[in-house]
């Protein structure tokens, strides 16, 4: 076994240690229940996603997943 990749193998190891459990908790909810792309409300800023569905799949937005806040407003992911 080579040395870089011992130390490849040992920087991943480090890294998925620290790594978070998955969450399991709801941040929001959607806007409207009927759609199934509909954006979603967040609890701790009362704003509401900026899209319904994820851009890259296409999947309705998961209100588990922690948004990222782009000029202040949530970007769901899926």
């Amino acid at each position: 076994m080579s040395l870089r990749f011992r130390i490849l193998v040992g920087v991943l190891l480090v890294a998925g240690c620290g790594a978070d459990p998955i969450p399991t908790a709801w941040l929001g909810e959607p806007v409207d229940a009927s759609n199934t792309h509909s954006p979603v409300r967040y609890f701790d800023t009362a704003l509401v996603s900026l899209n319904g569905a994820c851009p890259v799949q296409g999947l309705p937005v998961n209100p588990i997943i922690e948004p990222l806040y782009v000029n202040g407003q949530p970007l769901g992911f899926c």
